[in-house]
């Protein structure tokens, strides 16, 4: 740094509160992040494991112990059956390959967490095997007959119903063609394979239809749980968000930040004239957040910009320029410029914004001989921590928008119960004491004070009703404008339009703050403008939404209203919270037009 910038930084933290709030801010960029647990992101469990995929889970990993019990007691019902009709030796064969494949079974069970086919081919040629086993030893005779069981059950599992009673009905009829090709009695064969069929059809579909709703059950329990553990992480975090808030409530100030970070750009670059510029969504036009020592529009776009300073932003570095450049804050001669740096905001590896800081000749002030190196190295200094808490303080200016629509609604309902009431019966008071007395003067008064209460009932009714109104999935927003443009012209005599086209049906979270926009803006217009006419226009056709707010007012000079000040800036909050852009347009006697726009609404 060059001799004096060391004084400059040490005057400028003592210098007054927007530097000591800056400074601070620094700081808490660099803070560690509150602890909170084990650390969660989407699509992966605690400790930042990868969720599996529906399609990667074993569904049937809950019941392989069951299907273990289940095949083993199968062996034992076919051993006992064998030693009971005396067929052991003749059967063996079979007994033995039955008991060496539920031992690997019990070994390697059936797995669903892999493709379909292979999981399912397996299986019909396990119940084909069976199906033979049972052919070649007697049919449904059989003493193997239960081994048919273990492979239709899972197969009834994996692939549902319809495919376990499929194979039941094509096992049923091989079996019973086969004992009458081996010279059993064809009724006897009939009448064993149409019981043994429909036994098989009825465990299919008492299996199948059970593993269904079992796991639908399942799937809408760990639904339930997701839920309740998203929900359980939102509170926790805003908690969090409000503890931080409550700790360091000037800091999350958006205002407070941008004069922050104005006045200390300038007192440790030495440059005279300072703005930050903050971009809209969609890139292309800039809002003039805060200034320091010059006066300038509301909004520019992309190509209003000086080709310096568009480089600057292209490349996303600073950049200094010396004179015979074009300048944005200041006369716009090349002759007149001094110096100026170029300083792109960066927050979460994008562009949230610019530190514009400019010296003219006509200043009759340069940077105090300050190198272009030196003024470069400040402002890459500030421009991270400057990023970071301005990119805070529009996050929890959004936050804070959402709570305060729920804190209206309670204040609406408060009132109603509360002022309302009151008011009412001071009212009714006034007119019974009016009625009592006989003194003409003390009752004139008395009608006089009645009226002064008639008309405060009627503002908080008022009042509550801009407090309470809001988009609902009943009444969309251009019902809700229509109603509120007609008590704005009961209300104050104001002539107001709509016009209202397009048919798409945004989002309700999004038609809430646009109508929000919108009624802060109509609102701002009749308390300070003083129109006689207010015109609205919407238009919401699937591809885009905007909003018009046109007055005939008196209207304001480019760069008198203050692109911070509280109406305008909860504007562009609401704004930003959707994705949207506002344009403010203004002349002295001309009135003010507020365009908002929302590209891919839906």
């Amino acid at each position: 740094m060059p001799p004096g910038t060391t004084d400059t930084l040490r005057a400028s933290e003592h210098s007054g509160s927007g530097s000591r709030l800056f400074n601070r801010d620094r700081a808490v960029a660099g803070a560690r992040p509150l602890e909170r647990g084990p650390h969660r992101t989407p699509g992966r469990g605690p400790g930042g494991t990868p969720r599996r995929r529906k399609e990667d889970r074993d569904q049937l990993a809950r019941f392989q112990r069951p299907l273990v019990w289940f095949r083993w007691l199968v062996v034992s019902l076919s051993l006992s059956t064998a030693l009971l009709s005396g067929s052991v030796h003749t059967n063996r064969f079979a007994l033995v390959a039955l008991v060496m494949w539920t031992g690997i079974r019990s070994l390697e069970p059936v797995r669903t967490n892999g493709p379909k086919l292979r999981t399912l081919v397996p299986l019909v040629v396990e119940f084909a095997v069976s199906a033979g086993i049972v052919s070649a030893t007697g049919g449904w005779s059989s003493s193997n007959a239960l081994i048919l069981l273990p492979p239709l059950v899972v197969i009834a599992c994996v692939s549902g119903t319809s495919s376990a009673m499929t194979l039941s009905l094509a096992c049923g009829a091989i079996v019973t063609s086969t004992m009458a090709n081996n010279g059993v009695l064809q009724t006897t064969a009939l009448e064993d394979g149409v019981r043994w069929t429909g036994t098989l059809l009825l465990v299919s579909l008492l299996v199948g239809t059970g593993f269904r709703l079992i796991t639908e059950a399942t799937n809408s329990q760990q639904m339930t749980s997701q839920r309740m553990q998203q929900l359980h992480e939102a509170n926790t975090l805003l908690y969090d968000l409000q503890r931080v808030a409550r700790r360091l409530p000037s800091s999350l100030d958006l205002g407070e930040v941008l004069r922050a970070t104005a006045s200390e750009f300038a007192a440790t670059s030495g440059l005279t004239r300072i703005s930050v510029l903050l971009v809209d969504d969609d890139g292309d036009r800039w809002s003039v957040a805060e200034t320091f020592g010059c006066s300038m529009p509301m909004s520019f776009h992309t190509t209003e910009l000086p080709v310096s300073l568009r480089a600057a932003i292209n490349a996303r570095t600073v950049m200094t320029v010396d004179s015979g450049a074009e300048g944005l804050l200041g006369t716009n001669h090349p002759g007149d410029f001094a110096v100026g740096v170029y300083a792109p905001l960066l927050a979460r590896d994008q562009l949230i914004g610019v530190i514009v800081g400019e010296t003219y000749i006509s200043d009759r002030a340069t940077a105090d001989g300050a190198a272009n190196s030196s003024i470069e190295e400040v402002a890459r200094q500030l421009s991270g921590p400057a990023a970071v808490a301005i990119d805070n303080a529009r996050w929890f200016g959004r936050i804070r928008s959402v709570a305060a629509d729920d804190e209206r609604v309670r204040i609406a309902r408060d009132l109603h119960d509360r002022i309302g009431q009151s008011l009412a019966l001071l009212g009714f008071e006034v007119d019974r004491i009016a009625r009592t007395t006989d003194d003409s003067a003390v009752r004139t008064e008395l009608f006089g004070l009645r009226s002064q209460v008639t008309e405060a009932t009627r503002e908080v009714r008022e009042a509550l009703y801009d407090l309470r109104t809001d988009v609902t999935t009943e009444e969309g927003i251009a019902e809700v404008l229509q109603t509120f443009l007609e008590r704005v012209t009961s209300r104050s005599g104001i002539k107001t339009t709509l016009s209202a086209t397009g048919t798409a049906v945004l989002p309700l979270r999004i038609s809430r703050e646009l109508w929000h926009i919108a009624q802060e803006a109509i609102v701002n217009a009749e308390r300070h403008a003083r129109p006689s006419t207010i015109n609205v226009r919407w238009c919401a056709d699937g591809a885009a939404a905007e909003l018009d707010i046109d007055d005939d007012g008196v209207g304001f000079a480019a760069g008198a209203g203050r692109a911070d000040s509280y109406g305008l800036r909860g504007l562009r909050e609401r704004a930003a919270g959707i994705g949207a852009n506002v344009e403010v347009k203004s002349a002295v006697g001309q009135g003010t037009t507020v365009k908002v726009r929302l590209n891919d609404a839906l």
